[in-house]
């Protein structure tokens, strides 16, 4: 749980230093090598530090994919994409008591998990940057084709990026948007008021996991088939 905490906050801070598509390459590779890593120690303390880094890379990926598709969904579908994107967790916790009860041997199971990965890391590279991130780092010209390419597969007209974000710009429409202001960690406590809707969402969030990693990790010391209750823990219906 420590390397949970912590992926959180490393690769949260990296994905807005270095990009959203550059972390979430570096954290699914983490995860396959680490994972990997895992089923072949030989040892309990090896064992822990492999899996201390497979979960700060997973960790890390969970934080930074919601970031990057939210940032490609407009603010009408925005709370459904958020949603419907756990959803996915869900159904992985699933998958995980499935394959726990298909592969009853440890380290094959651990690296029958580890390669799901693979396919996302060689095709990590075809992904495009979100087009809040290279506005942020003044990207402009890239941004404007990654906004024309969402236009072009969703068959509708292209918009200039202070159409978009509602930017104030002089001149010509091909001319760059206003210089974009970054915020930092204390900006969630400007005020009052958004101190304590930044507190009230940490309290939402640490409630949510701790109530869902207790009950998943002690799932094995329930009544009944210990992977019946993992594979009910995912209720992936309830996204639906």
């Amino acid at each position: 749980m420590l390397g949970v905490l912590l992926g959180a906050v490393i690769f949260g801070y990296l994905s807005d230093r270095a990009g959203r598509r550059l972390v979430l390459w570096a954290t699914s590779t983490g995860v396959f090598l680490f994972g990997i890593a895992a089923a072949f120690t030989f040892d309990y303390y090896s064992f822990i530090v492999a899996r201390f880094l497979l979960a700060i890379c997973g960790s890390g990926y969970l934080v930074v994919v919601f970031v990057y598709v939210t940032e490609f969904v407009g603010m009408k579908s925005r709370t459904w994409a958020s949603i419907h994107l756990h959803s996915f967790f869900a159904f992985g916790t699933m998958v995980v008591a499935l394959t726990g009860y298909l592969v009853r041997t440890w380290w094959i199971y651990q690296i029958v998990l580890s390669t799901v990965t693979v396919p996302f890391v060689l095709c990590c590279w075809m992904l495009p940057e979100t087009p809040f991130w290279l506005l942020s780092e003044g990207k402009y010209e890239e941004a404007q084709k990654v906004i024309d390419t969402m236009a072009k597969w969703n068959r509708t007209r292209s918009c200039k990026l202070s159409e978009l974000l509602s930017l104030d710009h002089n001149g010509s429409a091909g001319n760059k948007p206003s210089q974009v202001e970054k915020h930092t960690l204390s900006d969630l406590f400007y005020d009052w008021s958004i101190g304590t809707r930044t507190l009230i969402v940490w309290l939402i969030w640490f409630t949510g996991c701790f109530g869902f990693y207790t009950f998943s990790l002690n799932s094995v010391n329930l009544g009944g088939n210990e992977y019946l209750n993992l594979f009910l823990m995912g209720k992936w219906l309830n996204y639906i």
